[in-house]
């Protein structure tokens, strides 16, 4: 496995790269600064001045790509086919709820259609068994 050299990064890229930043939503500006740093981290010091004008470059259309699609709402408007005949690939996820740790949902990874879970309750005495068990 050939492991990746980690260069310093120059100044007038880093600078480049800082202003392609500003142009972004201010709520994607942390991630895409740490991406395009941790790129420029991996060029040669030849390599990072037209990685950063590129970046720069493209920041504009990029900007208009985010401000277009929410990624949820993109995922959710495309259904796959299998999800229209309600064969959906369910998971178990954890509610997004920090007090309540137990609570959890299943949620198609395909459609993100979600489903509650009615299960069983180990501490309740409630149980119905099988048909036919006595």
């Amino acid at each position: 496995m050939k492991t990746t050299e980690i260069h310093r990064t120059g100044y007038l890229a880093g600078g480049v790269v800082a202003i392609a930043v500003r142009v972004l939503p201010a709520a994607h500006r942390d991630r895409y600064s740490d991406e395009f740093r941790a790129d420029l981290s991996v060029l040669m010091i030849g390599r990072q001045l037209p990685y950063a004008f590129g970046a720069l470059v493209s920041a504009v259309p990029l900007r208009r790509a985010i401000k277009e699609t929410d990624s949820d709402e993109a995922a959710r408007s495309v259904v796959y086919w299998k999800c229209r005949w309600g064969r959906h690939r369910w998971v178990r996820v954890n509610d997004d709820n920090p007090e309540q740790r137990k609570g959890v949902h299943k949620e198609c990874t395909r459609c993100l259609k979600l489903k509650d879970i009615n299960e069983h309750d180990p501490t309740s005495a409630a149980w119905v068994g099988p048909a036919g068990s006595g």
